[in-house]
């Protein structure tokens, strides 16, 4: 059975997806503009949304991973390995990024690739953050709620 003492912090976990969707909008709009690029407020913002991605990604793997892994049920089980190992691809495509473009502050040489670059980051989070809402938290909750009937019987 699986641990009581482990919460998911499912609020939070909504709250930093929509903080971290709202950052992909606003540095979407800011990444257009050249001279933008270069200035230390949108680095502060892309450093910041770096790290509640970072945050998120960390959030989510020790609150949501070893219990689904755990889980008896093998399609669970199966869309949990699925998930974990989509998840280990877009860190490490995200971390690519970073390195490429963010090493110390933004280093744009060649904008068009940047914008692209970023676009196409962007998309895959803002695909991952619907994959977590429409499957992954519900299967997580669906996991709970079979847990609390067996507890209960």
């Amino acid at each position: 059975m699986a641990d009581n003492k482990t919460h998911v912090p499912y609020d939070e976990l909504h709250q930093q997806n929509h903080k971290i969707s709202e950052m992909c909008k606003v540095l979407s709009l800011l990444i257009e503009d050249r001279g933008a690029c270069d200035t230390s407020i949108t680095c502060g913002l892309f450093m910041d949304f770096a790290n509640s991605f970072r945050e998120h990604m960390d959030l989510e793997d020790r609150s949501i991973y070893s219990r689904l892994l755990a889980s008896t049920d093998r399609q669970v089980n199966a869309e949990a390995s699925r998930s974990l190992n989509a998840s280990k691809e877009l860190k490490r495509i995200f971390n690519g990024y970073m390195h490429k473009w963010c090493r110390q502050g933004l280093s744009i040489k060649d904008h068009p690739t940047f914008i692209a670059d970023t676009r196409e980051i962007f998309n895959l989070i803002l695909e991952r953050i619907q994959v977590e809402t429409e499957e992954l938290y519900p299967m997580m909750r669906n996991l709970e709620s079979g847990e609390r009937v067996a507890a209960s019987a």
